[in-house]
């Protein structure tokens, strides 16, 4: 089980969910545990996700269609998160990494943008063709 309990501190005390967190740790009495305590950050939005799936996959499986590779929108988006969400991270402690992909949805609103602009450049390098910035109008020749 994990928990997700979202608070602000002001001097030193959690404001917020106090005892949402004590109840928490209550529920794993007699267990080990981790605690982590990160700074909250912005998931991407539903706009840029619509974005992303509406606009730049879209056009990126149209520039590969026009290139002889047919393929599904999700086929072109596992694509792009192959080329441009992939991290190594450390395995263990002998010092192997291993590969994974990250979700879309783990992103930062910023992290969505700044994946978006490297899609971008992406489809002028590769293929020419220029993605609008979101709320940008264009007419699509497909």
């Amino acid at each position: 089980m994990k928990y997700e309990i979202r608070s602000n501190v002001e001097n030193g005390i959690l404001k917020r969910n106090r005892n949402l967190l004590i109840d928490a740790i209550k529920s794993f009495e007699g267990q080990n545990v981790i605690v982590t305590i990160e700074k909250a950050k912005k998931k991407r939005s539903n706009p840029q996700n619509s974005f992303w799936h509406g606009v730049v996959v879209v056009i990126i499986q149209n520039c590969l269609k026009d290139a002889g590779h047919v393929m599904t929108k999700e086929q072109t988006h596992e694509l792009l998160k192959l080329r441009f969400l992939k991290e190594t991270i450390l395995a263990n402690d002998n010092g192997e990494y291993i590969e994974r992909i990250k979700s879309t949805t783990e992103l930062t609103t910023t992290e969505f943008m700044e994946l978006i602009m490297e899609v971008q450049k992406f489809a002028i390098e590769y293929f020419n063709t220029e993605i609008p910035n979101p709320n940008e109008e264009i007419i699509l020749d497909l």
